[in-house]
């Protein structure tokens, strides 16, 4: 695993199913991250004052200065910025052929 990963903070609520998806995401991967409580309900000070972020959706996850909104979005890159080449496991099932499956996770990641 790379030596130089950037920052990782999740933001989310406890009783957030999709909260919960991204931190399995990153517990599957061994990504070290923080995880920052914010209310369940708007506003949410911590993101609009920290990032200008009135954005209604949770769970948020920073890695480095960039921000992804959506936990599809989130799975896509942690599988991006944290890949098997550099040690970490893929989120994605693979197929008996070796491709990767995607649409497995995109079906967990929407419900």
């Amino acid at each position: 695993m790379a030596d130089q990963s950037p920052v990782v903070v999740l933001f989310g609520y406890e009783a957030s199913a999709f909260t919960w998806k991204a931190r399995w995401a990153l517990k599957i991967k061994q990504i070290p991250y923080t995880f920052i409580t914010v209310p369940s309900m708007m506003p949410r000070p911590v993101l609009k004052d920290t990032f200008g972020l009135t954005y209604r959706k949770i769970p948020v996850l920073a890695i480095g200065k960039e921000l992804y909104c959506d936990t599809l979005l989130i799975i896509e890159a942690l599988e991006h910025f944290f890949p098997e080449s550099e040690g970490y496991q893929s989120l994605y099932p693979r197929a008996a052929d070796g491709r990767t499956y995607r649409p497995m996770m995109r079906g967990f990641a929407s419900y």
